[in-house]
């Protein structure tokens, strides 16, 4: 059972990481005639938080409060199942500093390929969120897994003492 379990989930993970490339990359057409150059320095953000406060600001004044809300929470959980499977599937990937390591270079290359094919826009705040959501899971997959583990504890725990 756990073998058709790990095939399942890893079906699952190579599923959910071909929607995210195509939210990313493959479902966008480019967006500008300009050169690679020019539309990554003329649409690329690199000040931290800059895109949250405003969006933020969007969706606390009532103004694109769906956009806002899609963009933001869009960011944190694209990454999210990620970082949930991707750890249990392959237990090097043990550490909070790997899988934010993981995800950072994920993300970069996936945003400086937008840019470079003018499919969307370098966001160093997009960057941050998805960050933030893998790291989030993986930490639910710790909480998880310890849970678990107590709960085992407990049953074995249980049964000795009768």
């Amino acid at each position: 059972m756990k073998k058709i379990t790990r095939l399942l989930l890893w079906i699952l993970l190579i599923l959910y990481s071909y929607v995210v490339l195509d939210l990313l990359l493959w479902g966008r057409g480019v967006i500008t005639d300009a050169s690679a150059w020019e539309h990554i320095t003329t649409t690329s953000n690199l000040i931290p938080f800059k895109t949250i406060v405003h969006q933020m600001g969007q969706y606390f004044s009532g103004e694109n409060r769906g956009f806002a809300l899609r963009n933001l929470g869009g960011n944190f959980f694209l990454l999210f199942p990620i970082g949930f499977l991707l750890p249990y599937l392959i237990p090097k990937i043990n550490r909070l500093w790997k899988i934010a390591l993981g995800m950072t270079a994920f993300i970069v290359i996936a945003e400086l390929l937008q840019g470079l094919l003018c499919i969307g826009f370098f966001d160093i705040d997009d960057l941050l969120f998805n960050v933030l959501g893998g790291v989030c899971g993986f930490c639910l997959l710790r909480l998880f897994q310890w849970f678990c583990r107590l709960l085992t504890s407990k049953r074995s725990t249980g049964r000795s003492n009768r």
